[in-house]
């Protein structure tokens, strides 16, 4: 994501293919820009490459370095020069003892992203959100619970190659399947 000025890669880069998940072209590698800011949901191959990164200047920000504190709906980031903050919000992945949700704000737009969430138990507690990128899965549970996700647009995403998504969630729901996809919030 960026706005021009702040660059910000959520589980990225990460092990191409990893679990059987999107392999995307190493040249993605070489578009990431310097000096930008890292945000991962957990340390699993299919969302953090620590080899990857390690070949990127930048601030990295996960899980594993934030206090109980800070994941209860905490700021973790806030850069008031570029109008953006993270909050973070800690939540269950049976695979991972460590593992967040994180609720931005840029620019006056708040953008959800879920990474491996197991339950919309989080997700439900958010009003008035621009965009929400989730896994297939929570939109299903959230429907199948009857629980509303209170997002203008919502994207699915941690699909695997050949995944079709069957349900009708809506109109406001597009299925993240191009890894280069670009989505624009004017602001």
């Amino acid at each position: 994501m960026t706005d021009g000025d702040l660059n910000v890669y959520f589980d990225f880069p990460y092990k191409p293919g990893a679990f059987g998940y999107t392999i995307y072209d190493e040249s993605e590698l070489d578009s990431i820009k310097e000096n930008s800011l890292f945000l991962f949901t957990h340390k699993h191959g299919d969302h953090y490459s620590r080899k990857l990164l390690r070949q990127h200047e930048g601030e990295v920000y996960g899980p594993w370095k934030f206090s109980k504190k800070e994941v209860n709906g905490g700021e973790i980031i806030n850069y008031p020069e570029h109008s953006f903050s993270v909050k973070a919000y800690k939540n269950k992945h049976r695979f991972s003892l460590s593992h967040c949700s994180y609720l931005i704000t840029w620019h006056g737009k708040t953008i959800f992203v879920s990474g491996d969430a197991e339950s919309p138990e989080t997700i439900a507690k958010m009003q008035n959100m621009d965009w929400a990128f989730v896994p297939e899965w929570l939109l299903y549970y959230a429907k199948l619970g009857d629980v509303n996700i209170d997002a203008n647009w919502i994207g699915i995403y941690h699909l695997y190659p050949n995944d079709t998504v069957e349900d009708d969630y809506g109109n406001n729901v597009v299925n993240l399947r191009d890894h280069q996809e670009k989505i624009t919030l004017k602001f």
